[in-house]
């Protein structure tokens, strides 16, 4: 009578058995804890979709969990396909000159300006000018069990793959953690302008760290210094800055600390198209170069000998040029100028302008400085096949990457 098997012959055996079958589940559950707190992070990629419509603007997130008992500072956060493209390049850390003496920092910068005056030009623009033989870098924490988002976007071409690999890279804070806080923030105007060529400076942000030795218990907030100066008072007077939790440390004390990195990967799911890049090719005797997809036309756009092919699956249009950065942008935007000539002594040259406004094109001449004539094409992306149609037609051209048609 055999009613155990493996385990024992009898129920003196039984207790042996559990005990055995008890272990083994401690064990496996030590394991699997080990493999997590070895981990640190908890990486996940979330695409808003299993499969993306090709030539989409496809949307990803990446979540970041700190599964450990130890914050970290996140010192790099990578998302890229397969195929190359990068999605997001991202960190929880901003660099910044700066002047270390002891137990203080400082950030010091003035604001330069240009000082047009009466002068009939446009300004050029206005930038802050940092100042310090040192570098600092302000960084937020991931608290222990606390979660972050980010955001990205692509183009889902055929080009990108069918894999995303994410990256990131972490510090966690050691015991003895020697970090400096932001304890004052003063924004005041300078007492003599500063000037440097056509710029001129007459405002100073000056911001101020102390040293710290206990461990942060906030995640803190990046140094956000507007570009710009704030509506003030007739009365220019120094005006406080009301402070936040900034924590910053010495780059190079940062760069000594051992760091980590976590990779996760995710499948990339891409639909193809009914009528497809390779029937394309045959059809328009183009095996092989660069393509694109004109989405809202709904045609492939092929380069090559010397060409650019137009390809549905009705017909094959060749047209001189090179239209595929053209076509590209049109997938970005709704409306794309094209300039139809530049510089030109008359302001219908061969009867051009008077040509796409009777194809009901949106079309702009303007008289420049030099009494020549510039004629501007606002195209929209559901118009671009009767546009390269017309162009082949009078026999003109795609030229260069501004898309400038002009007269063979």
């Amino acid at each position: 009578m055999l009613l155990l098997a493996g385990c024992g012959l009898g129920a003196a055996l039984l207790p042996a058995c559990e005990q055995k079958r008890e272990g083994k589940f401690e064990s496996t559950a030590k394991k699997t804890a080990t493999t997590r707190a070895e981990l640190g992070l908890d990486v996940q990629i979330k695409p808003n979709r299993d499969l993306f419509q090709p030539w989409s603007l496809a949307r990803v997130e990446l979540k970041v969990k700190n599964r450990s008992r130890t914050p970290v500072i996140l010192v790099s956060l990578s998302l890229k396909t397969s195929g190359g493209t990068t999605v997001l390049n991202d960190s929880d850390t901003q660099k910044h000159p700066a002047t270390v003496a002891g137990s203080e920092m400082r950030v010091e910068g003035t604001y330069f300006s240009d000082d047009v005056g009466a002068q009939a030009r446009a300004p050029k623009r206005s930038y802050w000018r940092w100042g310090g033989k040192d570098e600092l870098t302000v960084f937020t924490l991931l608290m222990p069990l606390q979660e972050r988002t980010w955001k990205g976007r692509f183009r889902a071409r055929y080009s990108v793959g069918d894999q995303f690999h994410a990256v990131v890279g972490y510090v966690p804070l050691p015991k003895d953690f020697r970090y400096f806080a932001k304890t004052k923030e003063r924004r005041s105007r300078l007492k003599k302008p500063v000037r440097k060529g056509r710029m001129v400076a007459r405002w100073r942000h000056v911001v101020t760290f102390s040293e710290r030795t206990d461990v942060p218990s906030l995640p803190g907030h990046a140094l956000d210094i507007p570009d710009g100066l704030r509506k003030r008072r007739k009365r220019q007077s120094a005006t406080p800055v009301k402070p936040k939790e900034v924590w910053a440390v010495p780059s190079s004390y940062l760069a000594s600390l051992p760091s980590q990195k976590v990779a996760a990967a995710r499948p990339l799911g891409l639909r193809r198209f009914a009528f497809d890049i390779g029937p394309a090719r045959a059809k328009a005797k183009i095996p092989k170069g660069p393509f694109t997809r004109a989405v809202t036309a709904g045609v492939w756009v092929l380069f090559g000998k010397g060409k650019s092919w137009v390809v549905s699956r009705e017909e094959v249009l060749p047209v001189d040029g090179n239209a595929l950065p053209f076509a590209s942008r049109l997938n970005a935007a709704r409306r794309q100028p094209v300039y139809l000539f530049r510089s030109s002594d008359t302001p219908d040259p061969n009867g051009l302008v008077t040509y796409f406004k009777g194809l009901r094109f949106r079309v702009k001449t303007q008289k420049e400085k030099d009494g020549t004539y510039t004629a501007i094409l606002q195209l929209e992306s559901a118009k671009l096949v009767p546009f390269l149609k017309a162009l082949a037609k009078r026999k003109l051209r795609v030229d260069g990457v501004d898309a400038v048609a002009s007269i063979l």
